[in-house]
């Protein structure tokens, strides 16, 4: 149905390189792709800020 050089998307799939993502049902998805195991930290990290101001004490 539409193909670029990064992906292809078909009726009920879309192929990008060896991964495979197929729509089973309307509900359903089915995939061959494998995520590298602890490639990225489920920890998310954030700074609170008041009026756009760095809030943090200086460095003793």
């Amino acid at each position: 149905m539409w193909q670029s050089d990064a992906y292809t998307v078909l009726r009920d799939a879309v192929v990008q390189g060896p991964c495979r993502a197929t729509a089973a049902s309307a509900t359903a998805l089915a995939s061959n792709y494998h995520s590298p195991a602890r490639a990225l930290s489920p920890r998310i990290a954030f700074k609170f800020s008041l009026n756009g101001k760095d809030n943090e004490l200086p460095a003793s």
